[in-house]
């Protein structure tokens, strides 16, 4: 029983020596003014196109029908990526006029 009293004693006193060896924490910085902005926030429709895009829709049309389905644009990432909202019309398919935003 006395051993374990001294190796409790010891690990307590070994806790202390540890907390004491601890860097304080940094403290937070200080509020910014007012009329500092601290967050930029923009914000577009969930289906919106955004950004500048180059595509050449007569190589991406690999059935030659003028339009463009999501297996033709597998390859074009960003275009993949908006699919949804490039087919504005939702039928599966961006004809031409669809990727006029797109085509400069």
């Amino acid at each position: 029983m006395a051993g374990e009293a001294a190796a409790g004693a010891q690990a307590a006193a070994q806790n202390a020596v540890d907390a004491a060896a601890m860097p304080e924490p940094s403290p937070l910085p200080a509020p910014a003014a007012q009329d500092e902005a601290q967050v930029s926030v923009t914000s577009s429709r969930g289906d919106s196109v955004v950004g500048e895009y180059k595509i050449d829709m007569a190589a991406l049309d690999g059935n030659k029908n003028g339009s463009l389905n999501r297996r033709e644009v597998k390859s074009n990432a960003s275009l993949m990526a908006e699919f949804d909202a490039v087919d504005s019309n939702r039928n599966g398919s961006m004809s031409q006029e669809e990727l006029k935003g797109w085509i400069d």
